[in-house]
């Protein structure tokens, strides 16, 4: 009986502190999640979030629980309706409940896009800004919850970067009116993610843009063919995140040109996603680029690589320690992309 008993108190302490004696301190990425881990915390919010990415043996636990019977919440995740997954962490659940909204920030937004497009100004640079829409800002019908009616917080910086008279793409309502034209969505229903022919409707309007920005070059226009085929077995990003053995089914999309290869156009010098991606272009005539953007313009990549002789896309945040590499690189046009999740943010960068 006292074997037992002993017996019973290393496990329970081994299974107390084992998360912490394995605590994972050094960490950047979940490459499992796609996403970035909390980094140092701030504040006591950023504490929680800190601990709940980093603590040890955290996939292992999450499997676990992932078999105990759940019905629409699995911690950073919300089962939507019709199969719909959506992902809550990130301020994604408080932008869906327009809990962000703050006016004060969206100017802050708006000023901070002004000092990158005047610094480009001034040293010769287009400057454009994007901003690709969450997805349940385009799929909200899906979710569990009724938003709230209503601006969002994107709408109002939107609203302040227009009046600063700056290149800024905000297309929500474009997407939205798409979707009739589609037999199938244009987000991954189990990936936080655009699909390619979400996102090939975001490059059509970019692509525009940086054609009446260089109104003296001529810009291949290409023609598209689209596949799309259900797959049963699909597990994104966001399915990732239950760690479950669950099957879910997405459509899985797959575009090209009509006539030629993307090969036609360009070809790559690296291609190592968040490591960087450089192309060539076959056509030196085309501006040359730098992109900085996060995980939305990998869908994008491949529809506005034709638009350039050189390019290259930096997976970094848009700041003041980058000037000096960008005055190296001497590009034509500089585009800064954001997810509409991370706007909250942009209103606190220097520079």
């Amino acid at each position: 009986m006292k074997k037992n008993r002993i017996a019973f108190i290393i496990i329970f302490l081994s299974v107390l502190f084992l998360p912490i004696v394995t605590f994972n301190y050094k960490g950047t990425v979940s490459e499992k999640e796609n996403r970035n881990l909390q980094s140092r915390p701030k504040n006591f919010k950023e504490a929680n979030n800190y601990i709940s990415d980093r603590f040890g043996f955290r996939n292992e636990f999450l499997k676990i629980y992932s078999y105990f019977p759940q019905e629409k919440i699995s911690g950073n995740v919300i089962y939507g309706k019709q199969g719909w997954l959506f992902y809550t962490a990130d301020g994604n659940l408080s932008d869906f409940c327009k809990r962000n909204i703050s006016l004060e920030r969206a100017k802050k937004f708006a000023l901070s896009l002004k000092s990158m497009s005047d610094w480009c100004k001034e040293n010769g640079i287009i400057f454009v800004a994007v901003a690709a829409p969450n997805k349940h800002s385009v799929y909200e019908e899906f979710y569990i919850l009724n938003r709230p009616k209503g601006k969002t917080f994107m709408d109002y910086c939107a609203q302040e970067t227009e009046k600063q008279n700056i290149n800024f793409i905000w297309a929500r309502d474009y997407i939205i009116s798409s979707k009739k034209d589609f037999s199938f969505p244009l987000y991954y229903k189990t990936d936080t993610h655009w699909n390619p022919s979400g996102a090939k409707l975001y490059s059509e309007i970019l692509n525009k843009t940086i054609e009446n920005n260089f109104p003296q070059i001529t810009f291949p226009h290409i023609e598209y063919e689209t596949q799309v085929q259900l797959n049963e077995n699909s597990k994104h990003d966001i399915a990732n995140m239950l760690t479950t053995n669950k099957k879910f089914s997405d459509y899985e999309v797959s575009i090209k040109p009509k006539e030629k290869d993307f090969s036609s156009y360009y070809e790559y010098l690296k291609n190592e996603g968040r490591n960087g991606v450089i192309i060539k272009g076959k056509n030196e005539k085309l501006p040359k680029a730098l992109i900085y953007r996060d995980s939305f313009f990998s869908a994008l990549e491949p529809f506005t690589s034709p638009m350039f002789s050189e390019a290259e896309y930096k997976w970094a945040r848009l700041t003041k320690d980058e000037k000096e590499y960008i005055l190296k690189n001497k590009p034509d046009i500089l585009i800064f992309e954001s997810v509409e999740r991370y706007a909250f943010s942009i209103a606190d960068i220097e520079f």
